[in-house]
């Protein structure tokens, strides 16, 4: 479709006045294209469907190929809105100055609930300052997915932070590189969260050290609100996998798993 193409979406949206869901999924909005002689593309689309008084609650630009440039415009736009609830930024090319923009917006947007920024290139730098300047200091966020943004175990002490300080009900950090001590940072945040529900670190490289923290944790009851902790393919031993699967509870369930044959 494009830019051009949702731009005519965006036109009929405003027209119809009902439109609370918009998925704009793999469109190629990245791209510049010519719309009425002029360029355009996500930066163009968003501030367009955010002009008038738009009733947009959920939206996804999932897999646009969108970048730094787009991102800013995106956070800008959406630093005060007060009607998005749901943002799918998940599998762009997002870098590090995108981390920054969107921090910039979480700080400042107090009626985002969840926001997926999965498979993006922040790397450790920019998943830091997102971390620690965006998530940090937004607390109305209840689900964030930071799956294969590039997270280190300096990540996961801010990670740690944010479990403990803040409301967050569901956090995805899958297929990152976190390590023993990033995970053992998390575990320790743990006993201070009364909300999180759900922790996902499926395929980071938290070896024996790191699962057991996390699982000593669960069994201890110290966890008490988490219901859900998976550490499927984390270089645990069969011990260890063994030990893990037996330490499930009425109140959490726990999923580690390294699919031996």
């Amino acid at each position: 479709m494009g830019a051009t193409g949702a731009l005519e979406v965006v036109k009929a949206i405003h027209e119809s006045r009902n439109v609370t869901q918009l998925d704009l999924s793999s469109n190629g909005l990245g791209k510049v294209e010519l719309s009425g002689g002029t360029a355009a593309q996500a930066s163009t689309v968003i501030r367009e469907l955010f002009a008038t008084g738009s009733l947009i609650e959920s939206l996804s630009l999932r897999d646009n190929g969108i970048g730094d440039a787009d991102t800013r415009t995106i956070a800008e736009v959406l630093s005060e809105n007060t009607v998005l609830h749901e943002l799918d930024l998940s599998y762009n090319q997002i870098g590090y100055l995108g981390a920054i923009e969107l921090s910039k917006m979480l700080s400042q947007n107090v009626d985002l609930r969840v926001i997926n920024l999965e498979w993006n290139n922040f790397r450790n730098t920019g998943a830091s300052k997102l971390l620690s300047e965006g998530v940090l200091n937004n607390n109305t966020l209840k689900t964030v997915n930071l799956s294969a943004c590039g997270l280190d175990d300096a990540c996961a002490v801010l990670l740690g932070r944010v479990i403990s300080e803040n409301a967050i009900e569901e956090f995805y950090v899958a297929n990152n590189r976190i390590g023993a001590a990033g995970a053992e940072a998390i575990a320790k945040g743990l006993p201070a969260s009364s909300s999180l529900q759900t922790l996902v670190l499926d395929g980071n490289p938290v070896k024996d050290k790191g699962c057991l923290a996390l699982v000593g944790v669960v069994t201890s009851g110290e966890a008490r609100s988490l219901r859900l902790l998976s550490l499927k393919h984390c270089e645990c031993s069969p011990e260890t996998e063994l030990s893990g699967s037996q330490s499930n509870s009425s109140s959490c369930k726990i999923l580690i798993s390294e699919g031996r044959s």
